[in-house]
């Protein structure tokens, strides 16, 4: 299974040190060329997407995000495989257990996604379907609630047309897409997994992330209207979630936080 990591040209750094971690793994990787917010005209981002998103305005960054991965689905799509490892460049690996990354024989056909990230502020505790073993001390299960990011992540080709499909217009950015129930019009199709244990994660959001200094000033502009949107858009479907737990077909599930080596603290 080929792995895709997505680099800014402008940070050297971030390619070295997921690479780093890649090469220790024995994990074959190719850089796709990151759409850059500093560089790109508004005029070439903005007519990929929506004008409206369910939660307030969508920053520069998370359109560039969001036009990365497709840029990459692009290239995975040119090849022949069924699946493609997907990074982004400040993705931090659990080296010591990542060797299951190296083969795609232990996804089941029928799951087109395959979460492998703990999202930095996500709950401890994260709503799941029934699990099943795919390897030695592994697990995937059905994700039932939002969980974010998209640091770390296999995809599948069929899951990746499902989404080029909509590329043109993108309703919501890649994470939401890709994982998040409550916004995704693509979520029901997808029907994402998370792996157990996690084996990815993300630095949390800080000045040194490029997203969060077009975040920023968004978030704080928010008008209260949006903000109640987005609340109820987070809950609307708490019935269902309290449903699944009620008939056992979901379950609450701590993912604990991933485990890094030596090289990733260095890094």
């Amino acid at each position: 299974m080929r792995a895709y990591v997505v680099n800014l040209a402008r940070r050297p750094d971030r390619m070295r040190a997921v690479a780093a971690q890649l090469d220790a793994v024995g994990i074959t990787y190719e850089r796709i060329d990151a759409v850059d917010a500093q560089s790109t005209p508004d005029s070439d981002i903005d007519s990929h997407f929506l004008r409206t998103f369910a939660y307030g305005e969508l920053s520069k960054g998370d359109k560039c995000c969001s036009l990365s991965h497709i840029r990459l689905f692009e290239t995975f799509l040119k090849t022949g495989d069924a699946h493609a490892l997907v990074f982004e460049d400040d993705a931090l690996l659990d080296i010591e257990r990542s060797a299951l990354l190296k083969s795609d024989d232990w996804i089941p056909p029928d799951v087109a996604i395959v979460k492998l990230e703990r999202y930095w502020s996500s709950s401890p505790q994260m709503l799941l379907g029934r699990g099943q073993k795919v390897a030695p001390g592994f697990e995937i299960a059905p994700l039932y609630a939002k969980h974010m990011g998209t640091a770390g992540y296999i995809i599948s080709r069929r899951a990746a047309e499902e989404v080029m499909a909509v590329s043109a217009q993108l309703p919501v950015p890649i994470d939401h897409l890709l994982f998040n129930p409550n916004t995704s019009p693509l979520f029901r199709k997808l029907r994402p997994y998370q792996l157990l244990p996690a084996l990815v994660a993300q630095p949390a959001e800080s000045e040194e992330s490029d997203i969060y200094i077009w975040r920023k000033g968004i978030k704080k502009n928010r008008t209260r209207k949006q903000k109640l949107l987005h609340d109820y858009l987070d809950a609307r479907l708490l019935p269902l979630q309290i449903f699944r737990v009620l008939t056992l077909q979901g379950r609450l599930v701590r993912i604990p936080p991933v485990q890094f080596s030596q090289m990733n603290t260095n890094s």
